[in-house]
């Protein structure tokens, strides 16, 4: 029960017990839970005699209530004024009350697929099909790929009939033309023919991502602007090329003006913190107090406020114009928790290059984020992304979520967990745009692959409510850019697996902020 994977594949591999071991519970779901499924699962698949094991559990159980607004919401124990009561403890599934699935519903639906694919000679068109299921063929089901670059599918094609018997395996050959240059995938999907009990015809049963044969390549950076000058004007130093302009203000050491209107409202700046999950918080009662949210507590990671060090002009090393920003941050009064070294730079196609060199103090350890936090206009409901998506997905659970362009919109983003917490992250992004109903808004890009959230609610008032009623969506955008995010681990006495946390003592990112 809630036993690490290291420990299974270690039993395994040890024991002379001829017996299977089955887990009656390893992936506690409350909340926005279930990371480390794919773990789980490569390490049942890999080693017989591991047979699997139990979700804790099926349902969030929830009694529907509607608030003074007329906004239904779901209500747990001591929301009666009833004792004793577990509180939300009772909200621990896969699905809401009403079926709907959590995001790590999908997770656990993709892990279970009863179709895999496999690349044989990916460039040659050959691939594997394996037949999961035990005891029946795949002859219900119908099956297509596609070819996407950058996002976007650029051929398709059906299989043939899918005879093939339980547990086994059959290779075809589709005929892919694959292009050099963008970032490639070929993508199968598996439905259903007919209707059944269970499902519609054409109910999506299984599917596949897997890159293509080369390697993209690299989409070329902007380069600093050799043209942009440096003024002083009071409290502001601005920086301009052109019809450029980037103001940064010397007191607070934050951007005060991009652009003619700038979309950005406050920020960037460091953000270490997130809206703890129903996972985070039952650290502290099952898993002690040196993991999650009581060590974040006793690190004042809520709190942490900023004393500038700094701000000045600098010549970045191929001799453009910067400003650097240099600060301390501290939750608990030590003001040598945390170094940050902020530079603007102005590039040479009008966008601003946000660099930063982050340094935290040795017991600053299994943070929740590293990144930037920025309050974007109201406009800008607009998102796009090419990333991994559509629904949330964190570095131990995105598995289900494939790497594609998607649109949607920051309302949308909301998951309304019972329990309001941490929600809407996206990894592996390549870039973001945010803008407003003409198309105008900002591009963000980075050095490497990012990840981000964009809410109409604050971290602080997530962590605070005790129920979705009580959540009020603000007009502005809270826009997080991060260099990377915890994971959200799977159970109350395993926590995050260690290849899942942060733990450096020094980070390094870069974030390039262009408007439309």
């Amino acid at each position: 029960m809630y036993v690490p994977v290291a420990t299974i594949v270690d039993w395994v591999t040890t024991t002379n017990d001829p017996r299977p071991l089955i887990l009656c519970e390893y992936a506690h779901a409350m909340g926005n839970s279930t990371g480390s499924l794919s773990d789980y699962y490569a390490a049942f698949e890999q080693h017989h005699g591991l047979q699997g094991g139990f979700i804790w559990e099926w349902l969030d159980h929830g009694i529907r209530m509607i608030a003074p607004n007329g906004t239904p919401y779901w209500v747990y124990g001591g929301g009666f004024g009833d004792t004793p009561n577990d509180a939300n403890f009772v909200a621990d599934g896969m699905v809401w009350p009403d079926r709907t699935p959590h995001p790590g519903m999908r997770e656990f639906t993709y892990l279970a697929r009863p179709v895999r694919v496999t690349a044989v000679d990916a460039r040659q068109g050959v691939f594997r099909l394996e037949n999961r299921r035990f005891f029946a063929g795949l002859s219900d089901l119908q099956g297509e790929w596609r070819l996407v670059l950058d996002g976007e599918a650029v051929q398709e094609g059906t299989i043939a009939a899918l005879d093939i018997p339980p547990q086994t395996s059959r290779e075809i050959t589709i005929p892919i033309s694959w292009s050099e240059g963008p970032e490639s995938f070929v993508e199968f999907r598996f439905s259903t023919v007919d209707a059944s009990p269970w499902a519609v015809a054409g109910h999506l049963l299984a599917w596949d991502q897997l890159p293509g044969p080369s390697a993209p390549h690299p989409l070329p950076m902007a380069q600093p602007s050799l043209q942009a000058e440096l003024r002083s004007e009071g409290r502001q130093l601005i920086l301009s090329a052109g019809a450029h302009q980037v103001v940064i203000d010397t007191v607070t050491g934050e951007l005060a003006g991009f652009g003619a209107e700038s979309p950005i409202l406050r920020g960037p700046t460091l953000n270490l913190w997130r809206a703890p999950t129903d996972n985070d918080v039952m650290q502290g009662n099952f898993g002690g107090n040196d993991h999650a949210l009581p060590l974040w507590q006793r690190l004042g990671l809520a709190q942490m406020q900023r004393r500038l060090d700094g701000v000045q002009a600098v010549t970045s090393a191929d001799g453009a114009s910067a400003v650097e920003v240099r600060y301390l941050a501290s939750g608990r009064d030590q003001w040598q928790d945390v170094r940050v070294t902020h530079t603007y730079t102005l590039l040479n196609d009008g966008a601003l290059r946000f660099s930063t060199h982050v340094q935290v103090a040795p017991d600053l350890l299994d943070l929740p984020r590293i990144g930037l936090a920025l309050q974007l206009s109201s406009a800008l409901e607009q998102l796009v992304w090419y990333g991994r998506g559509p629904w949330d997905n964190y570095s131990d659970r995105k598995a289900s979520s494939a790497v594609g362009r998607y649109s949607s919109t920051v309302t949308e983003q909301y998951v309304p967990y019972i329990m309001p917490q941490e929600h809407g992250h996206k990894t592996d992004v390549r870039w973001l745009q945010l803008t407003d109903a003409h198309g105008h808004g900002l591009e963000v890009r980075a050095d490497g692959l990012f990840e981000f959230n964009a809410l109409h609610h604050a971290d602080e008032e997530l962590a605070s409510a005790q129920n979705t009623a009580q959540l009020v969506a603000h007009a502005q955008v809270f826009l997080s850019l991060d260099h990377a995010m915890r994971g959200l681990g799977t159970g109350l006495v395993v926590d995050t697996l260690p290849q899942y946390q942060l733990n450096a003592s020094e980070y390094r990112f870069t974030f390039d902020l262009k408007l439309i």
